[in-house]
């Protein structure tokens, strides 16, 4: 008889929202340390951000139709190199909505984190994108300013 070890199910509050999950799932590291020591070094990193007024920088790319997971370490780097880069990020994939939900749900809570932002960081492929299109279209059209990732 093989003991499955049974996962307990934690609330994380990443970006003023709360999630029932297992850490070590939701937070994949970027440096390949230990996760949940990173992503509470990183919620520090973005409190002392936000006491400082960072600029907040909305990051933009191509989810849907790729790999889930990929994409997830995708824009969690993004957001760690526009930190460093003295940036607050916001990830539309801690938008607090399911990742089962519809596309249309996500859009329109991305769309309002978007319309807060200083920036929009437009990841490689972004022009594959449908949402990431139309997000740009709406950062031009609030002025909000555009920068791409190389």
């Amino acid at each position: 008889m093989s003991k499955k070890k049974d996962k307990k199910k934690q609330s994380i509050t990443v970006h003023g929202y709360c999630f029932k999950c297992d850490v070590r799932e939701f937070y994949k590291p970027v440096s390949g340390g230990d996760p949940i020591r990173e992503a509470l070094d990183r919620l520090a990193g973005l409190k002392k951000l936000r006491e400082q007024n960072a600029p907040k920088c909305y990051i933009s790319g191509a989810i849907a139709h790729h790999d889930l997971v990929e994409r997830m370490d995708t824009f969690d780097r993004a957001a760690a190199v526009l930190e460093k880069a003295g940036y607050e990020p916001v990830n539309p994939f801690h938008n607090g909505v399911p990742q089962s939900e519809h596309w249309t749900k996500h859009m329109r809570r991305d769309i309002g984190l978007l319309v807060r932002c200083d920036y929009i960081y437009m990841l490689k492929g972004w022009e594959l994108s449908k949402g990431a299109k139309l997000e740009l279209d709406v950062a031009s059209s609030c002025g909000i300013k555009v920068l791409f990732e190389h």
